[in-house]
């Protein structure tokens, strides 16, 4: 997959093709159907699949208070979209200028000037333009004069059990992840939510109680809810272990600040200053506060006993590459 930083460097050999705009947090399996589309559209015209989104998010340059917290970094997004399908990534700068354009100038300047293609894949909900004025029925009409066509996507819906039915949506993901609700927000990613980090130093609490731990500083993703989660983890060399995640304030030692902590089951080394990647597969337990430190260290084990079964009842596997 080809990476553009500009729509300038977009090559007039590769105009022609199915496009699909958006910004694509977390590339979930509404994205995706998308990008399979977008794939398939393109391979009938023998041109690129190709993928327009706005770097940063617009959100940091018009209500930066309001931008959300990215599912994914940069670079697992575009290793996804590699996957989905996508031949050319186009990462246009979010400038103020591009974000006041209105919806026919940005379809006339953007779209048409540059990559001239001869389909359009969106979902309903697609907006853009100034103000999200733009929609499927505006951009439907321009491409009658500007020769494409577009093809419009049924929201996905995912069953979630008990809680029934949801459009998936980059929010909706958000919202699971908030509530610690992992398992269901794998379902609408079509994977396991995951988070990178580095190493840090810690207090040593874990290793004095005999469970030496990695603590994960300088993440910049959603990390979920407060709690104890089983998952994985992957060192810096790629190689995977089971792991026990705990994400919360250590309430028995009256620790204040909000720590990611990860215990790797059948492993016993110094990760400090490597990174680490972690995937959040269930949720286990709520924080508490335990009434010795030798309590919690018992329910610590237990956690980890629990992780060692869901992989031994396939619930979470160890592959040998990371997916990305």
């Amino acid at each position: 997959m080809e990476v553009l930083e500009t729509l300038e460097q977009f090559s007039s050999s590769a105009k022609g093709g199915a496009l699909c705009i958006g910004n694509f947090d977390g590339v979930h399996i509404g994205h995706q159907q998308l990008l399979a589309k977008t794939a398939e559209l393109a391979k009938s015209v023998s041109a690129p699949a190709v993928v327009l989104t706005l770097h940063p998010h617009p959100m940091r340059i018009l209500s930066p208070e309001k931008m959300p917290e990215p599912i994914c970094r940069l670079e697992d997004k575009l290793a996804w979209l590699d996957r989905a399908g996508a031949d050319i990534v186009v990462l246009e700068p979010a400038t103020s200028q591009v974000l006041q354009l209105t919806p026919q100038q940005f379809v006339d300047r953007m779209v048409v000037k540059y990559i001239e293609p001869r389909w359009i894949v969106e979902g309903r909900s697609f907006r853009f333009g100034r103000g999200r004025a733009g929609d499927v029925n505006l951009l439907e009409r321009l491409g009658r004069d500007r020769n494409f066509q577009l093809c419009v996507l049924p929201p996905v819906q995912a069953d979630l059990g008990a809680d029934g039915e949801f459009t998936v949506s980059s929010s909706l993901i958000r919202e699971l992840l908030r509530a610690g609700l992992v398992a269901q927000a794998a379902h609408c990613l079509g994977r396991s939510h995951s988070i990178t980090g580095l190493v840090g130093r810690g207090s040593g609490r874990g290793r004095t109680l005999g469970l030496p731990t990695a603590n994960v500083d300088r993440i910049d993703q959603l990390t979920p809810a407060e709690g104890v989660y089983a998952g994985r983890a992957w060192s810096q060399d790629n190689k995977c272990y089971l792991a026990a995640i705990s994400v919360g304030t250590a309430v028995t030692f009256d620790h204040g600040e909000r720590l990611v902590e990860a215990i790797l089951l059948d492993f016993d080394d110094d990760l400090y200053g490597q990174g680490i990647r972690l995937d959040f597969y269930q949720h286990l337990r709520r924080q508490r506060r335990f009434p010795s430190p030798a309590e919690l260290a018992d329910q610590i084990r237990t956690d980890c006993r629990t992780v060692r079964q869901l992989a031994a009842d396939g619930r979470i596997d160890l592959p040998t590459e990371p997916a990305t």
